[in-house]
């Protein structure tokens, strides 16, 4: 690592505890940008607390998708499928906006217990995405 090449080590113990210090300091005092800024201990702690304290909010999102996805494919086989009685797409608006909108509620909620800004992080996102397929306009 970087901090090897700084100090002639006298012993294997020298060697191993200045050792343990850097990776005690990468991991807890020094940020990484490939990880929006933070230090790896606080990356894990959000992750532990996201995963601890906010396990519906997790699966609260992946509820409203699916309701939304169910409702949709019933709008759908109501297009294609002779026969199948179901809503039609005008039928269904309103229900399946209202579905989004719970879905959107998680994401923003989940997008501030990670410590992002959705606005940012969609600009961010919608600028990688062009780049990307820009070529294939």
């Amino acid at each position: 690592g970087e901090w090897l090449g700084q100090y002639i080590f006298e012993t294997i113990e020298e060697a191993q505890d200045q050792a343990t210090e850097w990776l005690w300091t990468y991991n807890n005092e020094r940020p990484n940008m490939g990880i929006g800024g933070i230090t790896p201990a606080m990356k894990l702690k959000t992750a532990a607390r996201i995963l601890r304290l906010n396990p519906v909010k997790i699966g609260g999102i992946t509820g409203e998708v699916g309701e939304f996805a169910n409702l949709l494919k019933k709008v759908s086989l109501s297009l294609k499928t002779e026969g199948y009685v179901g809503p039609s797409l005008t039928e269904a608006s309103q229900e399946l906006r209202e579905e989004l909108a719970d879905a959107a509620i998680y994401i923003i909620l989940l997008s501030a217990i990670l410590g992002g800004n959705l606005e940012d992080d969609i600009l961010a996102k919608m600028d990688v995405n062009d780049a990307r397929y820009r070529d294939l306009e």
